[in-house]
This record gives structure tokens, C-alpha cells and sequence, in this order.
């Protein structure tokens, strides 16, 4: 795929641009390789952090670039002028461009957390969760120009099933995932021609957008009550940041974000949004088809039970 044909190499010389923990994780197999890392290419760690990707590779010897700390050019040939063999992208979110992404000897790949070509872009856990998706994958692929193109490596589906969350869906594609990139980095070092390269179906690609959030962040309670519950797992990455927030309803003239929340069998026709009853320090409130239950909520930043906040007969919009 790079046009390169490399006899075997003794050697890997490798280019990681990580993020993350799925970041963390390859970094540290690499370190237990024989190969050798050119750079890591990383945001500063914050003040005080031991267990970042940049204290990582500084323990390990390992020189750590910034992101992007030169002009795209000027990066592609300080990759060519250290004789990278392969550029490794696990959840960087820098869009490279060709001259970057042709550079390495071999070529560039990308870990993405998601089936290609249906789900490209980001947020595919959660994406998957909230569509209900019962199978999902995370896929190695060769690196081209845009956002999650180019040909597959190697791809590993998954189940999923109803109580799924963000941070689960995430951490199985971590899970999954740094196989892929090992399996990926003995073919380079033996046999580089060896690497596949299945084409993707453009005509079933769809990508998801920075921005994009079902609802516009908000629960819509005439929504079915596995819709919300799946929005509230699907944003659960607890106890990290949630890249979509948590969903938002209006109580009055505060705005809760919702934590935790069950779908129960219980059908009803009453008002969507309703506060039916309160049960077990959790809220019974109507949806567009059954009750669902609110046992976490979140106001200005500091949790709390729901029934803290809501009382029976309270609507939520």
C-alpha cells in the first residue's frame, strides 16, 4: 500500500501517536519488543501524573514529540530522516495528511474503535451503544489522506449486550485491539508484502462528527425507554470524562444531567416525563412506551441520588 517493498528488517523502527489508554497499552507492548521506537507523539501529561503515556515513554528512553509541534511538511521528513519504518495512530485525533502518512518506509495505520466503513469517525462505542447495536469491532487499517479511509489490516468483532457502556464497548476495543497491532508489526518486521490490505465498501461508509450527539444532548422523554436508557450507557464512561457529557433534562429551571438509569416492563400512558413514583432512592418516570427509573443524576458537576432533586409529580422536559 506505501509503494515501498522492504526485505525483512532486523529491527522495526516504529512512530507512536497515542492518546488515551488504548495509547498507554501500546506503548507499553512496544516497549516489551524487540523494536525500536523513534518517538512518541503526545499532549503533555498533567503535573504530578506518574502513569501517563509521556511518563511512560520518558522511563522508557523513549524521545516524546508534541502533537503537530511542527508544520505537517516539515514532520514528514523528520519521519523520513529517522528511518521510520511504520507510524502507528492509536486515538491521536490529528488529522495527518499525505505527507506525513507516506513517510514511513512501510506505512501508517490507524486503531479504530469501531467497524469500518459503517462507523468511521469518533464515538463509536457510544454510537454503538445508543443504536443498540449487538455486534460491534475494533479494525487496524492502513492510514490515507481523511478521516478513517484506507484499506483494512485486520478487524476482531465483538458481542455486545443490554447493559453495555461506553467505557466497556472502549475498553473491549483496547482489549481486542492491541493483538491486532502486534500481529501487524511481526508481519512488517518478517515480511512487510505479507500485511493485508482489504479494500472498504465506500458505499456503506457513514462517519460520525465531532459534534454530533443524538437529541442535541437532551433526553427526549416520548423517546422509547430503551432509547433513553441506551443514551445514559452509551455517554457512561465513568469514572473518566464522557467525550458526549451526560444527557441533559430540564427540572424547572435546572438542568440535571442523568447518570445512571434502568428501562423497566412497566407499560404506561401517562404524560411523557412524569414523575411517577419515588422507589429504593430511585425516580419512576414515564417515557414513550414504559417507566424508566433515574438513580443517578448530576448538578454542577457533583452526583447524587435522583430523589434528592425530583419529587413525584415533578415533569421533566
Amino acid at each position: 500500500m506505501s509503494g515501498h517493498s522492504i526485505s525483512r528488517i532486523r529491527v522495526l523502527k516504529v512512530l507512536l501517536l497515542a492518546e488515551e489508554a488504548a495509547g498507554l497499552r501500546v506503548l507499553r507492548s512496544l516497549t516489551s519488543r524487540n523494536l525500536e521506537i523513534a518517538a512518541v507523539v503526545t499532549t503533555p501529561a498533567e503535573a504530578g501524573s506518574l502513569s501517563s503515556i509521556e511518563d511512560v515513554a520518558r522511563r522508557a528512553g523513549c524521545p516524546v514529540w508534541r502533537p503537530m509541534q511542527t508544520c505537517q511538511n516539515e514532520l514528514g521528513d523528520r519521519i523520513r530522516n529517522s528511518g521510520v519504518d511504520v507510524l502507528l495512530n492509536v486515538h491521536s485525533l490529528h488529522i495527518l495528511d499525505a505527507s506525513v502518512i507516506n513517510a514511513p518506509k512501510i506505512g501508517s495505520f490507524n486503531l479504530h474503535p469501531g467497524p469500518l466503513p459503517e462507523m468511521a469517525g469518533l464515538n463509536a462505542p457510544s454510537w454503538a451503544v445508543y443504536l443498540g447495536n449487538r455486534q460491534h469491532a475494533v479494525t487496524l487499517h492502513w492510514m490515507k489522506a481523511g478521516i478513517d479511509t484506507g484499506a483494512i489490516v485486520f478487524s476482531k468483532q465483538f458481542a455486545l449486550d443490554e447493559n453495555e457502556t461506553g467505557l466497556t464497548v472502549s475498553n473491549t476495543c483496547v482489549k481486542l485491539g492491541v493483538p491486532l497491532i502486534e500481529s501487524l508489526l511481526d508481519m512488517a518486521a518478517e515480511n512487510p508484502d505479507s500485511i493485508p490490505a482489504h479494500p472498504q465498501n465506500t458505499g456503506e461508509r457513514r462517519v460520525f462528527r465531532r459534534d454530533e450527539l443524538p437529541n442535541n444532548g437532551r433526553i427526549e422523554w416520548s423517546n422509547s425507554a430503551r432509547e433513553i436508557t441506551a443514551f445514559v450507557r452509551a455517554a457512561d464512561y465513568g469514572p473518566f470524562p464522557s467525550p458526549w457529557g451526560h444527557p441533559k433534562t430540564r427540572l424547572g429551571k435546572l438542568d440535571l444531567e442523568i447518570l445512571k438509569a434502568s428501562a423497566t416492563d412497566e407499560v404506561t400512558d401517562v404524560t411523557a416525563g412524569t414523575v411517577l413514583t419515588l422507589r429504593d432512592e430511585a425516580v419512576a418516570v414515564a417515557s414513550g412506551d414504559r417507566v424508566v427509573l433515574l438513580q443517578k443524576v448530576q448538578l454542577d458537576g457533583k452526583p447524587a441520588n435522583a430523589c434528592e432533586f425530583i419529587k413525584q409529580g415533578d415533569v421533566l422536559r
